[in-house]
């Protein structure tokens, strides 16, 4: 057994360096920049030199000489410049810069950090150097032959993103479970609605105490005015502590409607169409989802078989 004690932070305890860089790396899984331009490498200015410019900001650099060296954080307050080596005569090179940490409880003398560039070989083909330890990368700079200037378009950007370690975002976020076919629950007069196979299949889920609906359904029989009817029932587990009234949408067949008034004493008869109708959808504690196809005014609306309703975007908390 090699449990660390005192843990971090106690009291009457003591620690370490150490025990503070490995609580950073418990946090941080991915070392790198905390911002977009942080340590970004450009090309010298007003005009371009053999000089590049490095930004400010601040970075995670991970410590690699050691198991369980732990997470070290680099803060550079203002941009400084660094220098690029002159240019070979006859090849191009590859030059690596880099943020690196050095600690003389891991190795050497020095304890630091600090912006480097190790200058690659150069050649027809160059390629840029390997990355020492307990480092980042920064850019690589292409030096082209007699180079008496480096511009934006010889840098690379390699700056890494710093992340949340993986496994704790695993555990704090939940993940939602699988879709369920909602095909089964479906009442004997509404159907999967998947002309050519290019629409999703009607399904459901929970995700972080919300039931999520999804895809396309069809009546196979017309729904009268004025009609509330069941489309599903979802499980226990999928059902709402009260009842929840959700808009959606319905069309594919025109939604027909006719109506009387009056005029004078002549009485009047008006068919007209909608394309296209937003109507109600009620879920119930008792798993019931239903349509309520609506009427306006003296104008009852019936919604024709073979028509089509959404369920894409319909949710609803359990509590």
């Amino acid at each position: 057994m090699t449990l660390v004690n005192p843990p971090a932070w106690q009291q009457s305890g003591s620690y370490t360096a150490k025990m503070d860089r490995q609580v950073i790396g418990g946090l941080i899984g991915g070392a790198g920049i905390t911002s977009e331009n942080a340590y970004r490498i450009t090309q010298d200015s007003p005009a371009p030199s053999m000089y590049l410019n490095v930004g400010a900001g601040s970075a995670y650099v991970q410590g690699t000489e050691q198991a369980g060296q732990g997470m070290y954080h680099v803060f550079n307050e203002d941009a400084f410049k660094i220098n690029i080596t002159v240019s070979n005569a006859l090849n191009s090179r590859i030059d690596l810069v880099y943020i690196r940490v050095y600690d003389s409880e891991v190795s050497g003398t020095q304890n630091m950090a600090a912006i480097e560039v190790i200058m690659g070989e150069p050649s027809s083909s160059p390629v840029p150097p390997a990355l020492p330890a307990s480092s980042i990368p920064l850019a690589h700079v292409l030096v082209p032959a007699n180079a008496t200037a480096i511009v934006s378009a010889n840098i690379t950007d390699m700056r890494p993103a710093a992340r949340f370690n993986t496994g704790l975002t695993r555990f704090l976020i939940p993940k939602p479970e699988p879709w369920n076919d909602l095909a089964p629950l479906l009442t004997t007069n509404w159907r999967a609605y998947v002309p050519n196979g290019l629409f999703e299949l009607p399904k459901y889920r929970k995700f972080a105490g919300v039931v999520e609906l999804k895809g396309l359904l069809q009546n196979i029989d017309a729904v009268p005015s004025t009609t509330s009817q069941t489309v599903c029932t979802l499980p226990l587990g999928y059902r709402p502590a009260r009842q929840v009234v959700i808009k959606s949408m319905s069309s594919g067949a025109l939604i027909t409607a006719t109506g009387t008034q009056s005029a004078g004493s002549v009485a009047h008869t008006h068919p007209f169409g909608l394309s296209n109708k937003t109507m109600p959808i009620y879920v119930y504690p008792n798993g019931e989802v239903r349509i309520q196809v609506g009427q306006g005014g003296s104008y009852a609306a019936t919604m024709p078989a073979n028509g089509w309703l959404t369920l894409s975007g319909v949710y609803f908390p359990l509590d």
